[in-house]
């Protein structure tokens, strides 16, 4: 039970009272406003009870209904506030109200979010003291990464299977990696196909069969280290690239590919093994990934990347730092001996328009100077990548599930994997 602000008021006006006219009449004053405060806070007497409504997961990026009911008082509802803190990257608007709070909940990065205590305030009748009471929330809700957005995806890319044309244009499956037999040459076989040993042997030319490929093997590799909790866009890069390799899997899902996971920084954090209909198990691997503020070590990864079948690597990092840069430059030709490899990363869209803005001041100069350099640097190692085998992907936050997804069909429409 505390003091209103009516009350503190009153305390003030009875001190000037004392100070000014009567002493006596000061005191008069004080026993009338003892007697009201007593009877004011009478009136507060008893326990409230809340009913909080919200769901137990939320999708990051989504909004959904948030209500705080105070309960047992609702003749009382006009002098009552209901008030809602809220927890790291968990935005709710509005967080306070009177009589009741229904408001707008947004979470901004995945994992599991314990929400802190809502607070209801009431304020006596005569608004002489008040009474908050605090109602512990026990339900810990789950952030999982954007499902709607990969589900779309994977809805539109099966659709446009099925008609033969996905905006991207579907080229030869591939050659086939498993040898089957050997058999005579025929007109129109593919000349990569030839046994030149076998042709020696029969005097004519002869070919290799094999068993024709239906289907590939995807792996997202996830970089989980220091540079991927820089935010970009009111999100952490971690959370844009995992709703980016989820949407990858959603739509490998739908095409009948197989896709695994690895995520990683100075040890590798999850291993799921390529599979069909592996969506909802993706999902459970990557909904409590977190980044680990530590050097990511790709060279670590990569070696035992290396020797797995021939596969799509899509590699979620960041390349704005010029050591992680170079480190991953050194390990990638591991990896290009063997697979098609795909460098996926975050553009900052801010960095860009700090670029290209007029400077006006010393400062903004400096700072444009800085975001040039950046770009630069960016520029320069992408290059460097391709050079060395891969190819790179560099996208807003909101167009990277989007990117990734054409850029594998287009892939797998050249035969790349």
């Amino acid at each position: 039970m505390t003091p209103g602000p009516r009350l503190i008021g009153a305390l003030l006006v009875v001190a000037v009272l004392a100070a000014v006219i009567s002493p006596i009449l000061a005191l008069a004053g004080l026993l009338a406003l003892a007697l009201f405060s007593i009877a004011d806070a009478l009136r507060l007497r008893g326990d409230l009870d809340v009913d909080v409504a919200m769901p137990s997961r939320l999708v990051r990026g989504a909004s959904y209904d948030f209500v705080v009911e105070p309960k047992g008082i609702d003749a009382l509802s006009r002098r009552c506030r209901v008030r809602q803190a809220m927890p790291p990257g968990v935005l709710i608007t509005p967080s306070e109200a009177g009589g009741s709070l229904h408001a707008s909940v947004t979470a901004s990065r995945r994992g599991r979010v314990q929400f802190p205590p809502a607070a209801v305030r009431l304020d006596g009748p005569l608004h002489l003291m008040r009474r908050t009471w605090s109602y512990p929330n026990d339900q810990i809700v789950a952030v999982i990464p954007d499902v709607p957005a990969a589900t779309r995806l994977a809805r539109a890319s099966r659709q446009r299977e099925s008609v033969g044309q996905v905006g991207f244009t579907r080229g030869a499956i591939g050659l086939g990696t498993d040898f089957e037999s050997v058999r005579e040459y025929v007109e129109d076989d593919d000349f990569r196909r030839i046994n030149w040993s076998a042709t020696l042997r029969a005097g004519h030319p002869m070919t290799n069969e094999y068993r024709q490929d239906q289907d590939r093997q995807i792996l997202c590799v996830v970089d989980c280290g220091r540079l991927m909790g820089a935010p970009v866009a009111g999100r952490s890069r971690l959370d844009a690239a995992v709703d980016a390799a989820l949407a990858v899997a959603a739509v490998a899902d739908a095409v009948g590919d197989r896709c695994g996971l690895v995520a990683f920084d100075d040890q590798i954090r999850q291993n799921l093994f390529p599979r069909r209909a592996g969506a909802r198990a993706f999902l459970a691997a990557v909904s409590d990934l977190d980044v680990n503020y530590v050097q990511s070590q790709y060279d670590l990864v990569f070696t035992e990347l290396a020797h797995r079948k021939r596969s799509l690597l899509v590699l979620f990092t960041d390349l704005f730092d010029e050591a992680a840069g170079s480190a991953l430059l050194e390990a990638l030709p591991v990896l290009t001996r063997r697979h098609a490899v795909l460098i996926a990363s975050c553009f900052d869209d801010d960095l860009g328009q700090l670029a290209a803005a007029e400077a006006t001041t010393a400062q903004e100069a400096y700072a444009a100077v800085v975001a040039l350099g950046l770009i630069d640097a960016q520029t320069m190692l992408t290059m460097s990548l391709r050079r060395a085998g891969a190819e790179t992907l560099a996208l807003g936050p909101d167009d990277l599930s989007e990117g990734c997804v054409r850029r594998y069909l287009q892939m797998k429409a050249r035969a790349r994997l």
